[in-house]
């Protein structure tokens, strides 16, 4: 597997690739480009840079091999809806990378490893609260469908039993 990324988190641990690596393959000063045996995206310059194509192209060409090797059950897709598919992940896990470097303090001095790891480990739990809470948003939302799409008679019955709940509050307060 390419990178070794199961989720966008793993990124974090990841280099960007060498500044002069970079400068002399996108600058046609002939070097070598992204190697295919030990890829990494340049994740500090522009994400449409010519290594950074280079690496999506690299990465296209090994998803056909691993493909082919497999024998995917899946319908064929196109390289062109493969490659857009490439290049949004690397803009999310890009966005998460550079969330994750450390950052220089009002004082001007770089974060410590403590403060670093401290800022990470919190915007990661906000992000999973998110997620949990937008799991059950999702979950409630379906079992208000459901209910609400249910058969004749068990609206019915619901309605019947709202009217009851009403008869009964209102014989509270008449009763007072």
């Amino acid at each position: 597997m390419a990178f070794d990324i199961l989720q966008d988190s793993d990124i974090i641990t990841k280099q960007s690739a060498s500044i002069t690596a970079v400068q002399a393959y996108n600058d046609e000063e002939g070097g070598d480009g992204p190697d295919p045996e030990n890829l990494s995206f340049e994740m500090t310059g522009a994400k449409d840079s010519a290594w950074n194509q280079r690496v999506v192209a690299i990465l296209l060409e090994k998803f056909r091999e691993a493909e082919k090797e497999e024998g995917s059950s899946l319908p064929g897709r196109s390289d062109i809806y493969v490659k857009d598919l490439i290049q949004e992940r690397f803009k999310r896990i890009r966005g998460v990378w550079r969330k994750s470097q450390r950052c220089m303090k009002a004082s001007g001095e770089l974060e410590s490893e403590g403060e670093w790891e401290g800022r990470v480990v919190t915007e990661q739990m906000e992000q999973l609260k998110k997620a949990r809470h937008l799991t059950r948003r999702r979950a409630v939302s379906k079992l208000t469908c459901h209910e609400a799409s249910g058969t004749e008679s068990d609206k019915a019955v619901r309605t019947t039993q709202e009217n009851r709940r009403m008869d009964d509050s209102n014989l509270g307060r008449r009763s007072r």
